[in-house]
């Protein structure tokens, strides 16, 4: 929908909150998440505005805006 990307993971909480980050990969891409900016809940979603890959417009060639990266965490 809109170009946007959801990506779902689970993660050990002791291993986020350990590291101070929580890193993941999509294509060669690394993105990074520190881990004060989540809540302790089981599960949560981080926007990541204008991260993502090109919005369609009517220029096929215009890549100026960006869809956003919906990372939905499951801690366990």
């Amino acid at each position: 929908d809109h170009n946007n990307i959801h990506y779902y993971e689970k993660r050990l909480i002791i291993d986020v909150f350990n590291n101070n980050k929580l890193e993941f990969m999509l294509g060669s891409t690394t993105y990074t998440i520190l881990s004060k900016e989540l809540t302790i809940t089981k599960y949560q979603t981080i926007t990541l505005k204008n991260k993502g890959i090109s919005k369609i417009n009517n220029d096929i060639y215009d890549v100026s805006t960006k869809a956003n990266i919906y990372f939905h965490l499951g801690l366990v």
